[in-house]
């Protein structure tokens, strides 16, 4: 275990937990991104470009409050076209 932080120690660096939550968000935003593509019966490429956007947005942001107004944007465009992937 030589050179590994110990996780309590790594959860007190405000850097660290934000460039964590950074990639949580933005790899759960290409995720959701995926789906409408794979799933969407016409995927619609206004919300696919919108939701990059927002997944390379959400590796930039400085602030956890911005990153949690990212993922509620990707989030209202994610659930937008939930109603497309629902198969009969």
């Amino acid at each position: 275990m030589a050179g590994r932080s110990r996780p309590s120690l790594r959860a007190g660096d405000s850097l660290f937990c934000l460039q964590m939550a950074r990639d949580i968000v933005a790899t759960k935003i290409r995720n959701q991104r995926t789906l409408v593509h794979r799933n969407h019966l016409e995927p619609p490429a206004p919300a696919l470009a919108q939701l990059k956007h927002l997944a390379d947005a959400a590796l930039r942001t400085g602030e956890i409050e911005t990153l949690l107004g990212v993922e509620g944007s990707a989030a209202r465009v994610y659930f937008g076209q939930f109603a497309g992937m629902l198969k009969s």
